[in-house]
C-alpha cells in the first residue's frame, strides 16, 4: 500500500464515518450524547435547543422524583412567586450529580431552586462520566465538538436502541417516555393497563444506607443558593402507603431520611416540605411505588406552590 492510499485511510475514512453518523443522527432524530445516561443527555439537548433557561426564575431539579413527580406548568400557573420553570431533572440524578449540574448552569436570573427527591437518591455518589468543561461550553452556547465525538463513538454500541429510539423514548405509554412539556417536566398519563406489575408490587426489599456525602452535597447546594440569593426548597415526594407501611425497613429509612432533611433545613436555613405527610395520597395517583401520574404530580405541585408562597411571605416579613 503506497503513501497516498494511507493518506486516504487516515484522513478520509473518519470523515466518511462521521458523515454516516450524522446522517443516522438526523434520520432517527437522535440526541447528542454526553454520558451513559440517555435521560441526562436528552435533557441537556432540550435545555440548549429550547433555550429552557432563558428568563426562567425557578429551577426544578432531581431524579425522576422531580422529572415525573413535579408539574412545572402547575407551578407556573398557581404560584404567586414562580414565573417561569426550568426542569433540569433526569433519571437517577443523585444529590452529588444535582450539585454538579447546578455548577454548570447560569444562575443569574434564578430566584427559586426546587430539589424534589426521595431517600434512594441519597445513596453513595455516582457522578455521570462527563467532561464538565465541555458540557458547560455546550450549555453556554460555546463551540464544542465533544458531544458529536461522544455520539459518534456510541452509535454502533447503541445501534439497536438508536434505531428504536421513537418507540423506546417517545411512547407516552412507557415509563421511559422522554418528551417534555414546555417546562422540561414529564408527567406520566398512561392508564392502568400499562402499569408494570414488578414496579407496582408491595414487596420492596431494596434498602440503602443514606450517604453522608449526599447530605454534604445538599449542604453545599444550600451554600451556593445563598451565594446567588436563591431560595432553596427541598421536597420529599410521596411513596405509596402500602409500600411505606408494609415494609419496616422502608419506613425506617424513610423516617431517618425525612428527619435528617428537616434537621438540615433548620441548620442551613432552607425550606423543607414533606408531601408524604401533607397529602397522604392514595394509589389512584401512582403508576408504581414512587412515581406519580399527572394527577398526582398536579396535586403535589399545587401544594408546593401554596406552601412556597406561604413560606416566602413569612421569610419576607421577617426581613
Amino acid at each position: 500500500m503506497n503513501s497516498k492510499q494511507w493518506i486516504i485511510i487516515v484522513f478520509f475514512i473518519p470523515i466518511v464515518l462521521s458523515g454516516v453518523a450524522i446522517i443516522l443522527i438526523k434520520t432517527f432524530n437522535l440526541p447528542l450524547r454526553f454520558s451513559n445516561s440517555i435521560s441526562y443527555d436528552v435533557k441537556l439537548n432540550y435545555i440548549q435547543n429550547n433555550k429552557l433557561m432563558n428568563n426562567s426564575d425557578t429551577i426544578v431539579i432531581g431524579s425522576s422524583m422531580a422529572l415525573n413527580n413535579i408539574n412545572g406548568i402547575e407551578l407556573e400557573d398557581n404560584s404567586i412567586n414562580i414565573k417561569k420553570v426550568a426542569n433540569l431533572s433526569s433519571w437517577g440524578l443523585q444529590t452529588s450529580e444535582v450539585l454538579q449540574l447546578i455548577k454548570l448552569v447560569d444562575l443569574k436570573n434564578i430566584k427559586y431552586l426546587i430539589y424534589s427527591t426521595q431517600y434512594f437518591d441519597f445513596r453513595e455518589s455516582r457522578l455521570k462520566n462527563i467532561d464538565e468543561k465541555e458540557v458547560e461550553k455546550y450549555l453556554n452556547n460555546q463551540f464544542t465538538l465533544y458531544p458529536y465525538k461522544i455520539t459518534i463513538q456510541g452509535l454502533t454500541n447503541n445501534l439497536a436502541n438508536n434505531i428504536r429510539y421513537k418507540n423506546l423514548y417517545l411512547n407516552p405509554n412507557k415509563y421511559s417516555y422522554l418528551d417534555y412539556d414546555r417546562t422540561g417536566s414529564i408527567n406520566l398519563t398512561f392508564g392502568s393497563e400499562f402499569i408494570k406489575k414488578d414496579r407496582w408490587e408491595n414487596e420492596y426489599k431494596k434498602i440503602y444506607n443514606l450517604s453522608t456525602q449526599c447530605f454534604e452535597a445538599l449542604a453545599e447546594l444550600s451554600q451556593i443558593s445563598k451565594l446567588h440569593n436563591i431560595q432553596l426548597i427541598v421536597i420529599t415526594t410521596p411513596i405509596r402507603k402500602s409500600i411505606l407501611y408494609s415494609n419496616e425497613g422502608v419506613l425506617d429509612i424513610f423516617n431517618e431520611f425525612t428527619t435528617k432533611l428537616s434537621n438540615l433545613s433548620i441548620k442551613q436555613n432552607f425550606i423543607y416540605l414533606n408531601t408524604q405527610s401533607i397529602l397522604n395520597l392514595t394509589d389512584e395517583y401512582f403508576v408504581d411505588r414512587t412515581h406519580l401520574n399527572k394527577n398526582g404530580a398536579t396535586l403535589v405541585s399545587a401544594e408546593i406552590s401554596k406552601l412556597i408562597d406561604i413560606n416566602i411571605k413569612e421569610i419576607n416579613e421577617k426581613k
